[in-house]
């Protein structure tokens, strides 16, 4: 794919939680977690962040177009006892969407292998032959309709697994595609929505330094609107 125009939001970091060990934020949509490889894509949250703590090091990322928490260490025994936690599958992520249809399940989970797309960098594609294994979980919390006879479905979703743009290709995959997708939606999709209506709202892991699991919420899952104020149709 051509190289991506990159216009970051601007505007003070929110700061979710701090203490000795972890920093994490409420990163916006359009943000990248860490620097690119060119100069102009430098701008980051992980760069914004060094600014206020020099030490800090990346645990996890999210996609530049998905909203929500992300977490960072301060020290770089937390970097690896947390990160061993996400490479294991035992830190508990949720996020809430908005996809393009009306769901009739409560529930469900879709396993569905991914691979890299090379010669469509970076997008991902479905390779049930050589693809890694991918596993989401997902509820609905209500569908709705437009003014205009559209039908959308508001999730609350887990992924078990974390590929790259999994929960994007997942919902895609069963006929579902988030609203403001520009990579994996249709043309509905993209035309709908200002900006992908994907965000990471909790996040739980255990804290080695307080001796207990801590979880971070930057909403609750059943709050009608969701998503962040341009989370619009």
């Amino acid at each position: 794919m051509d190289s991506f125009f990159y216009d970051p939001p601007h505007g003070r970091v929110k700061i979710l939680f701090e203490d000795d060990d972890f920093v994490a934020v409420d990163k916006p949509s359009g943000l990248l977690t860490v620097p690119g490889k060119e100069l102009r894509h430098k701008d980051s949250m992980l760069s914004r962040l060094q600014k206020v703590f020099p030490n800090i090091s990346v645990i996890h990322r999210l996609d530049m177009d998905t909203s929500g928490i992300v977490l960072f260490a301060k020290n770089k025994n937390s970097q690896i006892l947390v990160s061993k936690q996400f490479s294991e599958r035992l830190v508990k992520k949720f996020y809430v969407a908005r996809v393009l249809g009306q769901i009739m399940k409560l529930s469900g989970t879709i396993v569905i292998p991914l691979a890299k797309d090379w010669p469509q960098r970076p997008l991902q594609k479905v390779c049930r032959k050589y693809g890694k294994f991918a596993k989401t979980r997902w509820r609905l919390l209500e569908s709705f309709s437009d003014p205009k006879g559209r039908m959308f479905s508001n999730l609350l979703i887990q992924p078990i697994t974390g590929r790259t743009h999994q929960i994007r290709i997942h919902f895609k995959e069963i006929g579902f595609p988030i609203i403001g997708d520009n990579f994996y939606g249709n043309k509905y999709c993209k035309a709908i929505g200002r900006r992908l209506n994907l965000h990471a709202y909790s996040l739980k892991f255990y804290h080695a330094g307080r001796g207990c699991y801590l979880r971070l919420t930057t909403r609750d899952e059943n709050s009608h609107s969701l998503c962040e104020p341009d989370f619009v149709i």
